[in-house]
């Protein structure tokens, strides 16, 4: 159930972006507008950590997924390559990454 709350807040998050991005080019003043983003990524963090000396790591990591405009393709320390470019396979890697650290 978790991994199905991340995915849904992933693409959540993505929309919310999208629709930030498009008000402003339309000129809305959006300085003082919270739309609670940054709690959904943090959310995402705090499910797959079990120790909080991660939580930076793994927050980290889902602000990575979400606003780096870089082909999502991990590679781990004995250079094999995971495919991470769907919320899906996101977090399918997070919940085994932060399963073992």
């Amino acid at each position: 159930m978790k991994k199905e709350f991340a995915i849904r807040t992933l693409k959540r998050i993505k929309e919310i972006q999208e629709t930030y991005h498009k008000l402003k080019a339309l000129g809305v003043d959006l300085i003082d507008y919270e739309n609670g983003v940054n709690l959904l990524e943090e959310s995402i963090a705090l499910l797959f950590i079990k120790d909080e000396k991660n939580f930076v790591k793994a927050l980290d990591d889902v602000q990575w997924w979400l606003y780096e405009n870089v082909d999502k393709i991990i590679t781990l320390g004995d250079k094999s390559k995971v495919d991470v470019n769907t919320p899906e396979d996101f977090i399918n890697w997070l919940d085994r990454w932060y399963d073992v650290v």
